[in-house]
């Protein structure tokens, strides 16, 4: 699915061209992707399991829960707990007073989605 909205996104950014257009229809791949991030957000456990994977690489214990977890930080290219404790540590001594260090996560984890990099913004710095 992400080879398609990457495929996708490529077409639309005129990146890549084709002769014939899209072999999927883009409306479709967006739809099917903010409901693939909806189905993401509602999982009550989520938010709590993130969170002791962020902090300390921790997984959860119900298999169902842990597939929910390990399908978020697929979508959202989440790097290791050891990655971001390392970009976190990195970034501590730059943080001010109530300032958002997205800007430099974002810097130090390039691949990673801007919703999960605000997360862990908010988990380290909030």
């Amino acid at each position: 699915m992400q080879l398609a909205l990457a495929y996708n996104g490529a077409l639309l950014d005129s990146r890549l061209t084709t002769s014939r257009g899209s072999i999927v229809q883009s409306t479709f791949l967006s739809s099917l992707k903010k409901r693939v991030e909806e189905l993401l957000s509602y999982s009550p456990s989520l938010k709590k399991d993130f969170c002791n994977y962020a902090k300390s690489g921790k997984w959860p214990v119900e298999e169902a829960a842990s597939i929910i977890l390990s399908w978020y930080l697929q979508w959202y290219d989440v790097p290791s707990h050891s990655v971001i404790k390392r970009a976190v540590e990195k970034i501590k001594p730059c943080r001010k007073s109530s300032s958002s260090l997205v800007p430099l996560l974002r810097l130090l984890l390039p691949r990673t989605h801007i919703d999960a990099i605000s997360k862990i913004d908010k988990l380290w710095f909030a």
